[in-house]
C-alpha cells in the first residue's frame, strides 16, 4: 500500500462503521427515466444498441463480514484495497463516497458512542473504561500508482471531543476528468470498525456483449404471471400451514376459484406491497432507514423475524441489528424469504441489482440463511424472465449464494436427488429435512428458510413445469404450506406468463379488480403496473436501454457475496433499551 499523504495514524475504540463506496466511471452518455412508463418506451431510436453499447459493470467488490467484539479494542483494525480497471474512452472518473460511523459494542452490548463514562451504568465493575473514537482514511491512486485524492473521516468534533449524535454520516465525490486506462486503486485504512463495503462500478466502452433483449409487453404478462401465481399458491396452502412436519398424504381440497380471494389478507403480499410502496415513494436507491421506518409504522400483523424487527424498531434498534440475532431470535426464519418476490420482479436478468435490493430489505428482519433465502427466491424470479427451463432457474438461483452457507448446500443436495432421480420427490423430501434440525425459531414449528426453500425447489423440479403440481407438492412437503406454494407458483407463473396460466387460476381476477390487498395503496393490477414501472427504471439504472416497446437489459455477473452464518446456538439476549439511540422516535401506525 502506498503512503498516504499525512500518514495513517488514527485512534479507535471497538467502533462499528459502515462504508459504502461507489465508484462510477462516466461516459456522459445515457437516458434518464421518464415517471410515465409510456413516455419511456417511446423514446427516439429504435436500433438495437447492442451495436453500440454501453457497460455498466460490477468490478470489483471488497466487504469484511459483521463483527463484533467482546470489549473494545483499541488495536481492531481493517486495512484492505479495491482495484478496478478503466478503459479507453471514459471522459469522467466519479467516485461517490459514503461513510456512516454508528455505534460501539461494548460488553457484547450495542450502544451509542460517546464517553464511555456516561455508560459506567451499564458496565460490569470490572470493565475498562474507555473513550470511543473512530477514524477512517481513504485513497485514491491512479494506474501509476499516485495518489490522487485522500479523504479522512472521523468521530470527533473540532475541539476534539467525540460527537454525540449518531449516525455520523458523511459523503463526498471526486471528480477525475479524462481518467488515465488502466487499473486504479482504492486503499482504506479504518482503525476499530466492526464492519465495511466497497463496491466498484464502471459505465465506459462495453466490452462485445450482447444485450438482453425483453419487449415490454412480454415483461410486463410475465410479471402479471408471477404475481397471479403468488395470489394462487398462498391461499391454497393457507389451511396446511404449520400443521405438520411430516408429508401430507391426505387428499387436499380441490382448487375453487374464490379461494384467491383470501390472498388480499396474506403477509405474504401486504409486507412485500409495504417494500413497493417505499421504492415508488422515495425512488429505487431508497435508503435502509427509511424502508425501516415505513415498516415500523405499519399496522398489519405480523409473526416472527417480521414482527420482531418491527419491534426494535419502534424501539430505535435500526438494521442492520435489528434483523441480526443478538437482537431477533428469529433471524433465519422465512420472512424475507416470502416477501422478496418483487425484489426479482423489478430486476429482470440483473443479479446484481437483485442483490442490492435484498441486502438493503432483507437486513430489515433477517440475517444470514433468512437473508439467502429472500436472494435465492428474488434471483430465480429474476432468471424466469430469460430462462424457461426451472432445473436452469434453480441453478442459477443457487449460484447467486456464498459457499459455506447451510441454505446453499440444502438446495445442492436436493438438486442432486434431482440429477438422479427426475420423478421421486419424496426421496428429495427426505434430504430437505434433515435441514429442519437445530431450528432456532424458539416456537420450533418448521419456519426455518433453509428446508422451506429446499421444499420450494422440490416443487420447482418436481412438477416439471405444471403449475397445479408445484401447487400440490409444496402444499403437501408440509412446513410452511402456503409460503412455500406462492414462491413456487409465482416462479412457474413467471416462466408460465399470464396469458398461458389456466383459466381456472384467473377466474376470480374481475371480482378482484379494484379490491386492495389489506394495509396497502395497491390492488393486484396496480401491484403489477408499479412493479413494471419500477422495473424499467432500475433498467436504465443499470445501464439498459428502453426504446420503442423494447427493454434491453445489460448483462451482469452475479456478484461474490461474503457470508453471514448463524453458528454455535442462539445468541440472543434483551438489551437495556437506554443502550440504544432513541432513533427514530416510536410513532403510532398511521391510520389505514
Amino acid at each position: 500500500m502506498p503512503v498516504f499523504a499525512g500518514g495513517l495514524r488514527c485512534g479507535g475504540f471497538g467502533l462499528i462503521v459502515k462504508i459504502a463506496t461507489i465508484l462510477a466511471v462516466f461516459l456522459m452518455i445515457g437516458t434518464t427515466f421518464s415517471g410515465c412508463i409510456g413516455d419511456v418506451l417511446r423514446t427516439n431510436g429504435a436500433e438495437n444498441p447492442n451495436s453500440e453499447a454501453l457497460e455498466w459493470k460490477e468490478v470489483a467488490r471488497f466487504a469484511s463480514g459483521f463483527r463484533e467484539t467482546d470489549m473494545i479494542n483499541e488495536n481492531l483494525s481493517k486495512t484492505g484495497e479495491l482495484s478496478f480497471f478503466v478503459r479507453s474512452g471514459a471522459e469522467k472518473l466519479e467516485v461517490v463516497v459514503e461513510v456512516a460511523f454508528e455505534k460501539a459494542v461494548i460488553d457484547g452490548y450495542l450502544s451509542p458512542v460517546s464517553n464511555a463514562y456516561s455508560l459506567t451504568d451499564y458496565l460490569e465493575p470490572t470493565s475498562s473504561i474507555m473513550l470511543a473514537r473512530g477514524n477512517v482514511t481513504l485513497a485514491l491512486a491512479d494506474p501509476s500508482n499516485k495518489i490522487v485524492k485522500t479523504l479522512n473521516y472521523n468521530t470527533l468534533s473540532l475541539d476534539g471531543v467525540p460527537e454525540m449524535i449518531f449516525p455520523r454520516v458523511f459523503s463526498d465525490v471526486i471528480n477525475i476528468e479524462n481518467p488515465s486506462e488502466g487499473k486504479w486503486t482504492l486503499f482504506i485504512d479504518a482503525k476499530g470498525v466492526g464492519r465495511y463495503q466497497l463496491v466498484a462500478n464502471s459505465y465506459q466502452p462495453a466490452e462485445k456483449k450482447d444485450f438482453l433483449a425483453l419487449p415490454y409487453d412480454v415483461y410486463a404478462n410475465k410479471v402479471k404471471g408471477a404475481f397471479v401465481g403468488q395470489m394462487a399458491g398462498v391461499p391454497y396452502g393457507y389451511p396446511y400451514e404449520f400443521r405438520s412436519k411430516e408429508i401430507i398424504e391426505i387428499p387436499l381440497w380441490p382448487w375453487i376459484p374464490p379461494i384467491m380471494l383470501d390472498a388480499l389478507n396474506q403477509d405474504d403480499i401486504y409486507v412485500e406491497m409495504t417494500f413497493l410502496k417505499s421504492i415508488i415513494d422515495y425512488g429505487i436507491n431508497v435508503s435502509q432507514d427509511q424502508a425501516a421506518r415505513d415498516f415500523g409504522n405499519s399496522s398489519y400483523q405480523l409473526w416472527h423475524a417480521n414482527l420482531a424487527a418491527r419491534d426494535c424498531i419502534r424501539n430505535g434498534i435500526m438494521p442492520p441489528y435489528s434483523g441480526h440475532p443478538n437482537y431477533n431470535q428469529h433471524a433465519d426464519d422465512i420472512d424475507f424469504q416470502i416477501e422478496a418476490d418483487t425484489f426479482g420482479l423489478i430486476t429482470p436478468g440483473m443479479p446484481r441489482a437483485t442483490y442490492d435490493f435484498c441486502d438493503r430489505f432483507g437486513h430489515i428482519m433477517n440475517y444470514g440463511d433468512g437473508i439467502y433465502g429472500g436472494l435465492f427466491i428474488a434471483n430465480m424470479y429474476s432468471k424466469a424472465f430469460f430462462e424457461s427451463d426451472p432445473v436452469k432457474v434453480v441453478e442459477y438461483g443457487l449460484s447467486s449464494l456464498p459457499e459455506g452457507s447451510y441454505y446453499k448446500e440444502a438446495i445442492g443436495e436436493v438438486l442432486e436427488c434431482y440429477y438422479k432421480d427426475q420423478y421421486d420427490w419424496r426421496a428429495a423430501w427426505d434430504v430437505a429435512t434433515k435441514w429442519d434440525t437445530w431450528e432456532k425459531c424458539p416456537d420450533q414449528i418448521g419456519i426455518k428458510a433453509s428446508v422451506n426453500g429446499a421444499y420450494v425447489v422440490i416443487a420447482l423440479l418436481y412438477s416439471h413445469g405444471d403449475i397445479w403440481k408445484a401447487m400440490e407438492i409444496a402444499t403437501r412437503c408440509g412446513h410452511d404450506c402456503d409460503c412455500n406454494p406462492a414462491s413456487a407458483c409465482g416462479i412457474l407463473g413467471t416462466i408460465i406468463g399470464y396469458d398461458k396460466l389456466p383459466d381456472d387460476m384467473k377466474a376470480c381476477l374481475p371480482v378482484m379488480d379494484g379490491q386492495k390487498f389489506s394495509y396497502t395503496d395497491y390492488d393486484w393490477k396496480g401491484a403489477c403496473d408499479a412493479m413494471c414501472k419500477v422495473g424499467l427504471e432500475v433498467t436504465l439504472d443499470q445501464g439498459g436501454k428502453v426504446d420503442n416497446g423494447m427493454i434491453y437489459v445489460l448483462p451482469q455477473e452475479v456478484p461474490n457475496l461474503g457470508l453471514e452464518r448463524w453458528d454455535n446456538g442462539p445468541k440472543y439476549f434483551e438489551v437495556p433499551l437506554d443502550f440504544v439511540t432513541n432513533y427514530p422516535p416510536r410513532t403510532e401506525p398511521p391510520a389505514q
